[in-house]
């Protein structure tokens, strides 16, 4: 059986940050050398969380559903 994925930015919210990744992982990547942590304050659907998969994740959202969705 062959399983379906999804991506995690298919899931739209008002205030999505999927089309400021460019921006922001440009922003990270200039300022912030040698960091092993990322924090994603308001998380919402992980958007941002997933650019930064080589580090360790802090995520933060007020919705159940979108606790689920960044812990898998």
């Amino acid at each position: 059986m062959e399983l379906k994925s999804t991506a995690i930015n298919s899931r739209r919210y008002l205030g999505n940050k999927y089309k400021l990744l460019p921006f922001i992982t440009r922003v990270v990547n200039e300022n912030c050398h040698d960091i092993n942590t990322f924090a994603d304050l308001f998380a919402g659907t992980g958007a941002v969380s997933s650019a930064f998969t080589d580090k360790t994740i802090i995520t933060n959202d007020i919705l159940y559903s979108n606790y689920i969705c960044n812990l898998a």
